[in-house]
């Protein structure tokens, strides 16, 4: 019976170790100057930016990270090498900004962090009068 048992944790290790490995993109070529397609790997711009993750067709396609040389970064879903889909835009500033790209607009925030409130309002309005005003980006 323990044979029995055995085997089968050893059938279901295989089984659930091999799932991630099927679906896994092969390495791109290491060469900058080759051809990317159905791969994931690392291209890195002469201006110092850097994408690591998938790509299709020769363009940036799946989920990847794209670092720009001054410091914003943009992790999530890309298109057809725009970015599409939900992600996450980190600036250099420290805003963060997530929500949803379509060809490389943004379309709608799911969340975006710090929020900026107006506490003060320099107009002279009457005394115990204060606005608070959500600016928006």
């Amino acid at each position: 019976m323990s044979n029995l048992t055995a085997i089968i944790c050893l059938t279901i290790a295989v089984l659930f170790g091999s799932v991630g490995v099927s679906f896994a993109l092969p390495e791109c070529p290491s060469g900058q100057n080759q051809y990317y397609d159905n791969c994931f790997g690392t291209y890195t711009s002469a201006n110092g930016s850097k994408y690591v993750g998938e790509f299709r067709n020769g363009k940036r396609n799946g989920q990847g990270t794209y670092t720009r040389a001054y410091g914003d970064k943009y992790v999530g879903e890309w298109k057809d090498g725009k970015p599409n889909g939900q992600a996450t835009r980190t600036y250099a500033d420290g805003r963060i900004k997530e929500g949803v790209w379509k060809n490389d607009v943004f379309q709608y925030a799911q969340k975006v962090t710090p929020p900026v409130i107006a506490e003060e309002n320099h107009l002279h309005l009457p005394e115990g009068i204060q606005t608070r005003t959500r600016l928006s980006e």
